[in-house]
């Protein structure tokens, strides 16, 4: 290690950084178990770049599963995608925060978010109420309120792919960083993300 080093200074700084990264890279690569290191796509301001996916999703055929807290702007959307006929999917579940949560979890979601404790309230609420509305009008949509700490928005598109928003602190959803995954590249990453989805719907009543 200390003749690479020396070595690659002597091409300058700029190769020899670079090539210290390759290196390293390769080395981890090598030195983990195999499946414990995969790529994956991080999307900035992901809910433009990801906006065609979005769409198609809902015309997939596919089983789709959403992990939401209180997204009024997501539902909007969806309320006019089945009011337009545009739902062409085998089953659309969704995750919504229960309007029953304590008082101190609501607390710790608001500041988090970096939103009024009212507004929250507010919004979970109203965001639980509509989704329950939808699913009267619509045998493929089934909605289940959850109760534990949200970290995170997701929609998986089956097993196929799933765009996952991170909640990060006091960030505006305009802004948010998401993983985007695909079965071809991220096998590994999309199972384990949607296990725990899928646990969390199972556990939701």
């Amino acid at each position: 290690m200390k003749e690479i080093i020396l070595g690659a200074l002597g091409n300058g700084l700029f190769e020899s950084a670079k090539f210290l990264i390759i290196w390293l890279a390769s080395w981890l690569m090598r030195s983990l178990p195999k499946g414990k290191l995969e790529g994956g796509l991080i999307c900035f301001k992901h809910r433009s770049l990801n906006r065609e996916w979005f769409e198609s999703t809902y015309q997939s055929g596919n089983d789709i599963l959403m992990l939401t807290t209180m997204s009024e702007h997501t539902l909007t959307e969806i309320e006019g995608y089945f009011r337009d006929g545009k739902v062409n999917v085998q089953r659309l579940r969704v995750l919504t925060l229960s309007p029953h949560l304590p008082d101190e979890v609501v607390d710790s979601i608001a500041h988090h978010l970096g939103e009024s404790v009212q507004k929250v309230n507010e919004q979970i609420s109203r965001a639980y109420t509509r989704w329950r509305a939808l699913e009267n009008n619509h045998h493929v949509l089934e909605v289940r309120p959850y109760s534990a700490s949200p970290t995170l928005h997701a929609i998986f598109r089956g097993d196929e792919s799933a765009d996952i928003e991170l909640l990060t602190y006091q960030t505006v959803p305009s802004d948010r960083a998401s993983l985007f995954l695909d079965s071809k590249h991220n096998r590994t990453a999309l199972h384990f993300f949607k296990n725990a989805a899928e646990k969390l719907w199972n556990t939701s009543r």
